[in-house]
């Protein structure tokens, strides 16, 4: 005689630090005997490689304990288990599953309880991935030689971004390109900064970027003095990229 297994859902919202949200509005969710499904809805991250977990309470409604054989998942991008091996009639196994969000676009992987003595049942977790609107630094900060100026690649997530607005504090110049689509939500654009070189324009600055609807970020700049005759330039500061996070233009 076949058994089934009626499922309950309860949720678990996790983001990447594991906090709650509970101002966001409940996903839509649905069950059916045999096939359990849990819709996530539209999930906005910063940025692709996030997770959401959710967890299948299931009911044994058969006259006899179910003997759980093991779990299988649909892709490497869930990872599942069951708190208990053995489900007594009446009693109730929980099926956890925490689900890695890596594409832009519709997701959807499952997850299956198998067991000894009954049929495998299938629960399904779906997403609608959308990644929030943010600027991607390739640096912290800028370190160029007087006359030589310093280009690095800006990357937008959005759907569309407006124009890219880049001003200086004094003694500093920068320009900005137009955005250039990459793929899916990336756009690329350049910005190219350089030091006005006047003896009495300030050695450091600021470089702001801003786009409208998106958190302004800054990059710190710095002029590298040129070395004395005969004498080399600091050991941290002669070699191209000696530091993470620091672009440097050396002559």
């Amino acid at each position: 005689m076949r058994r089934y297994l009626i499922a309950a859902c309860s949720l678990v919202w996790l983001n990447m630090t594991g906090c709650g949200d509970p101002d966001s509005p409940e996903p839509n969710q649905s069950a059916q005997r045999g096939s359990h499904v849990y819709d996530f809805g539209r999930v906005d991250i910063p940025g692709v490689g996030t997770q959401r977990s959710h967890t299948f309470v299931l009911t044994n409604d058969a006259n006899e304990t179910l003997i759980v054989e093991g779990v299988k998942t649909s892709c490497g991008c869930l990872e599942a288990s069951v708190d208990q091996e053995e489900v007594p009639p009446g009693s109730q196994v929980r099926l956890s599953i925490d689900m890695s969000l890596s594409k832009v676009g519709p997701a959807k992987a499952s997850a299956w309880i198998v067991f000894e003595n009954a049929d495998p049942v299938e629960c399904t977790l779906r997403a609608d991935v959308v990644v929030l609107s943010r600027l991607v630094l390739p640096v912290e900060r800028v370190v160029i030689s007087p006359g030589e100026p310093a280009s690095f690649q800006l990357v937008a997530l959005a759907d569309s971004p407006d124009p890219l607005q880049v001003t200086t504090t004094e003694g500093w110049s920068a320009e900005a390109s137009g955005w250039r689509h990459v793929v899916a939500d990336v756009w690329m654009a350049e910005v190219e900064v350089a030091h006005t070189s006047a003896n009495n324009a300030p050695r450091r600055g600021q470089l702001l970027m801003t786009v409208p609807g998106f958190s302004a970020e800054r990059i710190s700049m710095r002029l590298q003095p040129l070395p004395q005759s005969g004498s080399l330039p600091a050991q941290d500061d002669r070699c191209q990229g000696s530091a993470p996070g620091v672009l440097r233009i050396i002559s």
